[in-house]
């Protein structure tokens, strides 16, 4: 059996005409349909309709838009299929991703539903007429009226941008601090690069400075120990060669000695000590140096938070070159004025703005701690963020931090909702999914990410959540066919 998702249903009217037909009782009166547009959601997708009006005997044709939820993307290459009351619609050539289109004549007329099924699982059913006739058709179906505010934005304009629509929703919102934050390292996640010998350093990529990005095994730089404070390196090669030479045939006669009686065992494992340490010098310097030098490469995959050696200075074997942040989890550090010792001691939450954009500490699973004793030196109370799987800031750089504390639900809609215009602040609230009405909103607090709403929307309109700048864009153009490249 097939389990069926709730849908929240709205039915509209579009705002433009589509094809023409004859009227059956004359040759020469032309009837303009408006569309009829059904809009449907599920918990995933959004089903946008654009329909012929049904009436008996008239082949209609219906172009399905189909986007997800969230992201407001097209969902391409879904099966998916429709039907008007019991009669199954044909399946019609895609004009685009995210567009199916079918035809359907309707045999009957009467109240029916409009059912669409994509893969058996997000299922819809919307209520629709069919008329008995082409003029009754007509005549039943009234365009949505025009408002002074209004903007017509396309499913397909919508398609390639970042845009996406939402419904407005009440959320837990408590008083919001803004504070400015250091970063800081986090213990363990720092790796050094050091000098395996004493030479000149030559960095073989001009993007190591701090800030830059390195992968694992990449190569840094170079080493040239051809000339060194203790002569050649390939004579301190030759050199190790001789002495785990020379430390081997020692192990050898001593442990022939000893299985004979002639020595202590004591003097053969001596020797064997002798000789695995000669062994492993030479392997170190053979395996490692060649063309009288070494290759840096990087250990870890991380930021450069230090460059300690400039490009064609000379180091010393031992010597930290690079400093690399494995960037898995970093740590912020804020003080905040006693002031604000109560919002601190009940913190719900805090967000971080980050160069790849705003970071719930408690969504991501960091941790913040907020002591209520004056940080050393100072009169001011220190908070303590740490954030784990987030690209970390250069060591030292300062972020913006979002300090929440907990509070009654409140209306909230996502700062990319807004626009701004001379100090007024508006979003745009949709009458179909391709016309919306610009409506002017009062804000509250802001905690980076949501906006607090005082006045000017209700709980469960819906509203342009991401993109809201294209479609002021769009506003401000000519007027557009909201059809414009549909295909009915």
């Amino acid at each position: 059996m097939k389990q069926y998702i709730k849908a929240a249903v709205i039915t509209a009217i579009a705002v433009v005409t589509c094809a023409c037909h004859h009227d059956a009782h004359s040759d020469k009166e032309e009837h303009h349909h408006e569309s009829l547009v059904l809009t449907a959601y599920t918990d995933s997708l959004e089903y946008y309709i654009h329909a012929t009006p049904f009436s008996v005997g008239d082949k209609s044709e219906i172009e399905v838009f189909v986007s997800r939820e969230g992201d407001g993307r097209p969902l391409s290459d879904a099966k998916v299929s429709l039907r008007l009351g019991n009669v199954a619609a044909e399946k019609g050539h895609a004009h685009g991703a995210g567009i199916y289109h079918f035809t359907v004549t309707p045999a009957a007329a009467g109240n029916t539903t409009l059912t669409l099924d994509c893969g058996g699982r997000q299922i819809v059913s919307l209520p629709v007429t069919v008329y008995s006739d082409d003029h009754e058709a007509a005549h039943a179906v009234k365009p949505t009226p025009k408002s002074p505010l209004g903007v017509t934005f396309s499913k397909e304009m919508g398609w390639k941008v970042d845009f996406a629509t939402g419904p407005v929703t009440e959320q837990p919102f408590g008083e919001v601090l803004r504070v400015m934050a250091v970063t800081e390292p986090a213990a363990g996640t720092q790796r050094t690069v050091s000098a395996p010998l004493a030479g000149t350093l030559n960095y073989t990529d001009s993007r190591i400075t701090v800030g830059g990005r390195v992968e694992a095994g990449q190569t840094i730089g170079r080493i040239d120990g051809s000339r060194t404070a203790t002569g050649s390196l390939d004579v301190a090669i030759a050199e190790a060669r001789s002495a785990y030479e020379l430390a081997r045939t020692e192990y050898e006669r001593k442990q022939q000695l000893a299985d004979e009686g002639i020595v202590a065992r004591s003097e053969a494992l001596r020797a064997r000590s002798d000789y695995e340490t000669a062994q492993a010098t030479y392997e170190h310097l053979r395996k490692g140096f060649s063309g009288g030098g070494s290759t840096l490469t990087a250990p870890v995959s991380g930021w450069i938070t230090a460059v300690n050696a400039a490009n064609g200075a000379h180091v010393s074997e031992g010597e930290n070159v690079l400093t690399i942040s494995t960037g898995r989890e970093v740590t912020l550090r804020a003080e905040v004025s006693p002031r604000n010792a109560a919002l601190l001691s009940g913190l719900a939450d805090a967000v971080v703005m980050l160069p790849g954009g705003p970071v719930s500490v408690r969504e991501s699973g960091g941790r913040f701690s907020a002591s209520g004793t004056l940080a050393p030196g100072t009169t001011l109370l220190p908070v303590t963020i740490q954030l784990p799987g987030v690209e970390q800031p250069v060591a030292g750089s300062y972020v913006e931090v979002y300090l929440q504390g907990h509070g009654d639900s409140a209306l909230v809609v996502p700062a990319g909702a807004l626009t701004e215009e001379m100090g007024q602040h508006f979003v745009y609230v949709q009458v179909t999914p391709e016309y919306f009405e610009r409506r002017q909103v009062r804000i509250g607090a802001t905690d980076g990410r949501m906006v607090r709403i005082e006045s000017g929307l209700q709980p469960g309109e819906r509203i342009v959540t991401r993109g809201a700048v294209m479609v002021s864009l769009a506003s401000s153009t000519a007027a557009v066919d909201p059809h414009a490249g549909h295909n009915h």
